[in-house]
């Protein structure tokens, strides 16, 4: 059973996502630089110590939703300016990642970045991460008219301007908050799991229908699952193009549709003993996340996994090991 509003993978048309912080992780604390040089900005144009200046940024996030629409509504500041300011970042930080490149060519549908950064910020992120082709388009706050995210004006005009569907529209973010227009809008959601109090606020309501902890991860699974049905038997020449892991990824996918899905391949474990084969890819540590699973005990639980890969544990897995989880039990474990 699906959280309400929420459509499976194979079912999106059009994919959103946000910018900063989910096109690349967190953790290479590009926005730290972003963040700094919003502070200097503010130094110069208001005259203000770091420290009082560090107070009205904050303020301002807290009760415009962004720095910038602030600053424009209190102190009338220029937003090409800004935007200009801050985002004259150093990307060296950025890593890449091969997995995303080649997730996100594979994928069918649009694909369209909405941001609460600029056009020209978001054309550089995409070249230096190697995606700019998988693009149709960018949004960007001068096309939300300077209403940032979470505000609904922008949501609306993205979806006039590229006549998104929203029942075929999954958006990806890790603002949690910014999920909540998008899911009343009537489209899917993922939240790109971010530990920071303010990407984390309201992570917890039911706006958000998948929790993504590995962006590159989620979409090569569902990129699997476009590329053709995942019941054909062991031996046809779609799962044998797959690896195990991906092959239990995709079909766990189409039969849970998890928040979250992690797939280890711990053969190495199990060298010379019982079921283990030269090349691994016989023993598996599965941890997923289900609405799926609500109101089962732990044995209903794995006898539907066990369920959904009789294929795998007939011919090329020896064993398993289950966590399954629902939303609610992973957030309080979280």
């Amino acid at each position: 059973m699906l959280a309400p509003g929420r459509r499976t993978l194979l079912e999106i048309e059009t994919w959103i996502f946000d910018l900063d912080n989910t096109l690349y992780p967190a953790s290479c604390r590009l926005f730290d630089q972003v963040h700094a040089r919003m502070t200097r900005f503010i130094v110069d144009r208001l005259g203000l110590s770091p420290a009082a200046a560090l107070s009205v940024q904050q303020t301002y996030f807290r009760e415009h939703g962004t720095t910038l629409r602030g600053l424009m509504k209190v102190n009338r500041i220029d937003p090409r300016d800004f935007l200009a300011y801050v985002h004259d970042v150093d990307l060296a930080c950025v890593p890449p990642n091969r997995v995303l490149v080649e997730a996100l060519a594979a994928l069918p549908g649009r694909k369209i970045i909405h941001t609460n950064g600029s056009h020209s910020h978001a054309e550089r992120l995409l070249d230096h991460l190697g995606i700019a082709g998988s693009f149709c388009a960018i949004f960007d706050i001068a096309a939300a008219g300077y209403e940032p995210k979470p505000a609904l004006t922008g949501y609306r005009e993205l979806q006039r301007r590229h006549d998104v569907i929203p029942a075929s529209a999954l958006m990806i973010e890790d603002m949690a908050r910014n999920l909540v227009p998008a899911a009343s809008l009537g489209m899917s959601t993922a939240w790109v799991r971010n530990p920071v109090d303010w990407a984390a606020a309201g992570s917890e309501g039911n706006h958000i229908h998948y929790i993504v902890d590995d962006l590159g991860a989620f979409l090569s699974t569902a990129a699997s699952l476009h590329r053709g049905p995942v019941e054909k038997s062991a031996s046809s020449d779609y799962l044998h193009d797959m690896s195990v892991a991906d092959t239990i990824r995709a079909k766990l996918t189409e039969r849970f549709a998890p928040s979250r899905l992690e797939v280890l391949d711990e053969s190495h474990r199990h060298a010379g003993h019982e079921g283990a084969r030269p090349g691994g890819e016989t023993h598996f540590g599965v941890t997923i996340v289900s609405a799926a699973f609500a109101g089962l005990g732990r044995v209903a639980r794995q006898r539907l996994v066990y369920q959904a890969l009789a294929q795998e544990l007939a011919s090329r897995v020896h064993a398993l090991s289950l966590t399954t989880l629902t939303p609610q039990e992973d957030r309080r474990t979280g």
